[in-house]
């Protein structure tokens, strides 16, 4: 749900639950004072991730917003018709920009933290995967004589503090991003 102190209405994005026939479509409401209108802007879940992934690839590019707005959605429909008005009246980005959101915006890519080498600090990295993972000591060592040991998934931004703690204590580790 899209709401703030500012604004007069919330904006939601739902699916009936009893539609799974038909691909659960999605639907669009303003709310406010008790009463929502849906408005269909899906015929499927499915379709309205599509929609959001390449919404999300192109996010600074004007352009390609509005190309991909005007070429692929239903100009009549009232959400798409304010989606891409609020396109047209948004203003172009600088290139320098467009690169530093895209950089702000990588510390939240998904990852996996793997340890490479436990290095001279054995007992400290078992214990940290002991503790970790929820398994004994016993499996804990066994797990150390690994090659590559996930020790963790999740966004990169999280990760950096237990990057940081593994390179402190000796070890090497990479992160392997996803997606």
């Amino acid at each position: 749900m899209d709401c703030t102190g500012h604004e007069l209405f919330c904006r939601s994005f739902f699916i009936d639950l009893n539609e799974d026939a038909v691909g659960f479509p999605v639907y669009f409401a303003y709310h406010g004072q008790g009463y929502w209108e849906p408005l269909k802007i899906t015929d499927c879940l499915e379709d309205f991730q599509e929609i959001i992934d390449h919404v999300n690839s192109v996010r600074f590019d004007k352009k390609a917003l509005t190309d991909y707005f005007e070429h692929h959605k239903d100009s009549e429909n009232p959400f798409w018709k304010e989606v891409y008005e609020a396109i047209e009246n948004q203003e172009e980005m600088p290139e320098e920009t467009i690169e530093e959101k895209i950089n702000e915006l990588s510390d939240w890519r998904e990852a996996n933290l793997y340890i490479t080498d436990i290095g001279p600090n054995k007992m400290k990295i078992i214990a940290l995967l002991k503790k970790e993972h929820y398994i004994s000591g016993a499996e804990a060592l066994e797990l150390s004589k690994n090659s590559r040991i996930l020790f963790r998934n999740g966004y990169y931004k999280w990760l950096q503090k237990d990057y940081d703690q593994l390179k402190d204590l000796g070890a090497q580790a990479e992160f392997d991003f996803i997606g």
